[in-house]
């Protein structure tokens, strides 16, 4: 159970149960740069670009590097705020990490960039958020600012990150705007609430299921994976689906594949603590599988050497080498490969159903 913060109210408004419901964490790709580029952006002005790209991923600081320290705005970073909603009342806090003190009827939020003369809260994003006047976020964080440093108005926009720039999009609350805000956050705050006294809360499907931590455990999901097991006991109750409402039948099977993937991704996780006993001398285990990539640049001439027509392949693995001069052959070319520092290796973790290790 996660109560709603300012970045995930959006969320519960759609489906208060997203919150009630157990959630599931993973990071992908556009979140752990979203994560990298945010640390970098705070620490850039402060201490430098290089030690800034030193405190982040090293796979990261390519891309996060394109972005010039010079082009971000001068104010107060990552500042993390308290909203009361009962009382209409806010107050910034000394927290890091997003430590929120969690006090009952309080809202948290974190601000990327709070500049006070300018009456002014900004939002770092990668990607396109949507417009500014739309962001709930940006629409709470900036009741959050203007309730604590006693504003009567309040300029909220993104930061949008595009390469070496920044993109500005920005949107003015006023006293009704913020006023309806706080109406908005206390409806959704209310039907949360509600969705905790209900022993299996209501869910609300929608296109904004893929993006809900909750989702493994959701009833429409679990409800949706058995549909699917029940249908493929049968093909024709497959057909006569996607004969009914083929739009929906894509739509079902957009929604249950996503569900399949966090399944997958929480039984990877669990397993990779300690393995999963299945029964029947079976156990989920996480299984490292190392996978080694040859770098064609550096590696052709050695390539070149070996297999005469290697320029006409579309690319070159270990698998391909032993097919085209068997397995002992193969090893020693990759010998003179990786000597070359022609190959990249790196562990890959399976999860797998394997038989079950003696106590």
């Amino acid at each position: 159970m996660a109560r709603p913060t300012a970045s995930s109210l959006w969320l519960g408004e759609l489906c208060p149960a997203s919150h009630v419901l157990p959630q599931v964490r993973e990071t992908n790709e556009g979140q752990a740069f979203g994560t990298a580029i945010h640390k970098y952006a705070e620490l850039a002005p402060q201490i430098g670009k290089e030690r800034a790209l030193a405190a982040i991923p090293e796979e990261m600081r390519e891309r996060c590097g394109e972005l010039d320290p010079t082009s971000l705005p001068a104010g107060n970073r990552e500042v993390p705020i308290e909203y009361d909603l009962e009382h209409g009342e806010a107050r910034l806090l000394d927290v890091t990490d997003r430590a929120y003190p969690k006090r009952e009827g309080c809202v948290y939020g974190t601000i990327d960039v709070l500049q006070i003369q300018r009456q002014s809260v900004w939002d770092y994003k990668s990607g396109w958020p949507g417009s500014a006047n739309e962001s709930l976020q940006l629409a709470a964080l900036g009741l959050f600012a203007a309730r604590a440093l006693r504003w009567d108005e309040v300029t909220v926009g993104h930061l949008r990150i595009d390469g070496e720039r920044l993109r500005l999009d920005f949107h003015l609350l006023s006293g009704i705007e913020l006023a309806a805000v706080h109406a908005r956050i206390k409806s959704i705050l209310a039907r949360y609430e509600g969705a905790k006294s209900q022993e299996i809360p209501d869910v609300y499907p929608g296109d904004h299921c893929t993006m809900c931590p909750a989702m493994p455990a959701c009833p429409a999901t679990t409800a949706m994976i058995r549909q699917v097991s029940e249908a493929m006991a049968e093909e024709s109750r497959v057909a006569a689906m996607v004969e009914a409402d083929p739009v929906g039948a894509w739509t079902f099977l957009e929604r249950a594949g996503d569900a399949l993937d966090r399944l997958r991704a929480e039984l990877k996780r669990r397993a990779s603590m300690a393995p999963i006993d299945l029964g029947n001398g079976k156990q989920l285990r996480i299984l490292d599988v190392e996978k080694k990539t040859i770098d064609g640049k550096r590696g052709l001439p050695i390539l070149r050497d070996t297999i005469p027509d290697v320029d006409a392949l579309c690319s070159v693995s270990k698998t391909r080498l032993e097919k085209a001069l068997g397995k002992r052959n193969a090893n020693v070319v990759m010998q003179r490969l990786e000597a070359a520092g022609a190959v990249e290796t790196n562990t890959e973790h399976h999860l797998r159903k394997v038989a079950a290790k003696e106590p």
